[in-house]
């Protein structure tokens, strides 16, 4: 096998386990009406698994820029992956929020090690491309919720109980950490782990504002991806499976959207895509609170999906080639702020779930994209008067 093959089990290996990890990460949004049920959580509370599981991940990502110039991107993604298989099963073990809040961060070192790893893995096996190898992995992100959400929602609308899926998830999970070549084979780069570089980046006015950016792009994502089956559920008063389908027509959307991007990334800038896209979504936004028909509701949600798809890699692959640093340590210092922004909104629509209800909590979507589009705009405007750039 030459290096071109180990190149491409890589990328199958890495799309492999974007699908798994996508995978586990909507299984408490899709079954949080019955481990709500089962351990007498509030909304809030069921906000909490993510928002603190994003806290220890932040942490975690960090560290992965030190661990990463150690024993390399593979070797952290095959840890990360055993983390997140042994969280998920003692999870479906727990019978007390406290206890199952400690097993969720297990779950979250998993998350945060293959998080930062995957993207920057990327940009070292193909340190050529445009974008189109990136944003088709991140398509498979929904590829796995469009295909999860509906089996795991008919399960739950049948009598399975949500333990059973936790375990059965975890066990299809260790089997994927065989997926990856040895990477002695690749012969990648080392991240650079020099204090000085990584000041550089931070004392960079333009990288806060990437952060900022990445913050309101997650916080857009999040407040869909973990709330719109409870709220489909809530709203229109209908199964774990119909509740589940709204997370598989969004992921659907997303798929669709990363795909087609991926075409648009060859001809139109990144910083066009982002501005285009979040503009549509401000209107969709506005739109769910006036639907009254499921099917239309599913119809927006998928159109959401599609204009969210692009944000999170199109601002990674922007900062890099705007800031012009080290390319892993980019891509983990903006997740590592992107992350708490996802569980920032997972937390406010719980909160608000608690205190006016379901109807009004998601307005933090078109308020989250707003937000993006101006911080876009400003980096624009910074780039081109403080760095030169047109």
């Amino acid at each position: 096998m030459n290096n071109k093959d180990y190149v491409q089990r890589t990328y199958v290996a890495s799309i492999i386990t974007i699908f798994f990890y996508a995978g586990a990460s909507i299984l408490i949004p899709l079954s949080i009406e019955s481990i709500r049920a089962d351990l007498s959580l509030t909304y809030t509370q069921g906000g909490i698994y993510s928002f603190i599981s994003s806290i220890e991940q932040f942490a975690i990502m960090i560290l992965t820029c030190f661990l990463a110039a150690k024993f390399g991107k593979i070797r952290i993604i095959r840890i990360g992956i055993l983390f997140l298989s042994l969280g998920l099963f003692l999870f479906s073990k727990s019978n007390f929020f406290l206890i199952s809040i400690f097993f969720y961060l297990i779950v979250g070192v998993g998350h945060g090690f293959i998080e930062a790893m995957l993207t920057p893995l990327i940009v070292d096996l193909y340190p050529e491309d445009k974008g189109s190898r990136q944003i088709l992995l991140h398509a498979f992100w929904s590829i796995a919720i469009i295909t999860i959400s509906p089996v795991v929602g008919f399960a739950l609308s049948n009598g399975v109980p949500w333990r059973t899926i936790f375990t059965i998830f975890s066990i299809i999970i260790l089997i994927v950490v065989f997926a990856f070549p040895p990477s002695k084979h690749l012969g990648l780069p080392r991240s650079s782990t020099d204090i000085l570089h990584m000041k550089e980046i931070f004392f960079s006015r333009i990288f806060w504002l990437f952060v900022f950016a990445i913050i309101f792009a997650g916080a857009t994502e999040g407040a869909f991806t973990y709330w719109i089956s409870s709220y489909i559920q809530n709203i229109y008063s209908v199964s774990q499976f119909e509740g589940a389908m709204g997370t598989t027509f969004f992921a659907s959307g997303m798929a669709l959207g990363r795909i087609g991007f991926s075409r648009l990334a060859k001809i139109i800038s990144l910083i066009e895509i982002i501005l285009f896209s979040a503009a549509i979504l401000v209107v969709f936004g506005i739109s769910i609170f006036f639907v009254k028909s499921l099917y239309l509701l599913y119809l927006i949600v998928f159109l959401s999906g599609t204009m969210i798809a692009p944000f999170w890699p199109s601002l990674q692959l922007y900062a890099v080639k705007v800031i012009k640093k080290d390319p892993t340590l980019i891509m983990v210092f903006l997740s590592c702020f992107g992350v708490p922004g996802f569980s920032f909104s997972v937390m406010a629509v719980g909160i608000l779930a608690d205190l006016v209800g379901f109807t009004y909590a998601l307005s933090v979507i078109p308020l989250f994209s707003s937000m993006l589009i101006i911080t876009v705009l400003i980096i624009n405007s910074y780039r081109k008067k403080h760095l030169g750039e047109h």
